[in-house]
C-alpha cells in the first residue's frame, strides 16, 4: 500500500509554524537532554551518534518532532523527543546549527575512498545512481535546506543510516528521493561513499544553502 508522504518544508510548517528558535534557551536544553550523546557543541560522544554541529535547523527539528510522534523509530530518540515541547526543539535546533563543525574524519584506505568519491562527485550513470553532491554538495554542506549535512559525519553513522534509508518506510518525501537511490547502490557502494563521504570538511555553506 502506498504511503502518504510530506515534504520536510511542509511538515515543519504544520509542526512549528514560522517560530523561530533562541540560541541561548537551546544550549541549556542541549545540556540537559542531548550533550551525553551528541557532545556539548554537537560532535557526538560515539561514532553511532550524528554529529550535530552546524546542521540545518530545519532538518534536526523535522526529525525531532518525526521521532516525537513515532513516524520516525528510536529506542533511544523517542523518548527523548516526547519530554520536549514545539520550542524546545526549535530551540535546541538553533543552538547546534549554530556550532562551527566538528572536524572531519581521517581515513587512507583507498580501495574505499576513490570509489566513494567518485560516486559523490559523478554518481554512476550507467546504474542509474546520480552524484551526491547534486544535493548535499561538494563538500557534504547541502545545497538547500531540506537535505542534512553529511561531510564529516562517522562513516559508521553514515552506513548505518543508508542501510536504514534503503529498507525502511518513511513519512517524509525526500527520504524517498534518497531510496530511490540506494535501490541501485550495493552495500559495498555505501561502505565507500559513507567512508569517503566522513572526510570531507564541511566548513562553510554552499551556494542555495539556508539557516
Amino acid at each position: 500500500m502506498a504511503i502518504e508522504t510530506r515534504t520536510i518544508a511542509a511538515y515543519n510548517q504544520a509542526s512549528f509554524g514560522d517560530r523561530q528558535g533562541d540560541v541561548a534557551k537551546g544550549q541549556r536544553i542541549v545540556m540537559q537532554a542531548c550533550a551525553q550523546c551528541h557532545g556539548t557543541q554537537g560532535n557526538a560522544v560515539s561514532s553511532t551518534f550524528p554529529n550535530l554541529s552546524a546542521q540545518l535547523s530545519s532538518y534536526l527539528v523535522a526529525q525531532l518532532m518525526l521521532f516525537k510522534t513515532g513516524e520516525r523509530r528510536s529506542p533511544i530518540m523517542q523518548p527523548v523527543a516526547q519530554n520536549l515541547s514545539a520550542s524546545d526543539m526549535l530551540d535546541a535546533a538553533a543552538y547546534y546549527s549554530s556550532q562551527a563543525p566538528g572536524k572531519p574524519y581521517a581515513s587512507n584506505n583507498a580501495e574505499l575512498l576513490a570509489p566513494g568519491e567518485k560516486l559523490h562527485r559523478e554518481g554512476d550513470s550507467q546504474r542509474g545512481i546520480p552524484a551526491c553532491i547534486h544535493c548535499h554538495g561538494v563538500t557534504g554542506s547541502a545545497i538547500a535546506p531540506i537535505f542534512p549535512r553529511i561531510g564529516g559525519q562517522s562513516p559508521d553513522y553514515l552506513e548505518f543510516v543508508l542501510g536504514v534509508l534503503k529498507t525502511k518506510r518513511f513519512v517524509i518525501h525526500e527520504a524517498y528521493v534518497m531510496k530511490a537511490i540506494l535501490t541501485n547502490l550495493t552495500l559495498e557502494d555505501i561502505k565507500a561513499v559513507s567512508t569517503y563521504t566522513s572526510t570531507l570538511t564541511a566548513a562553510k555553506p554552499e551556494n542555495g544553502r539556508r539557516p
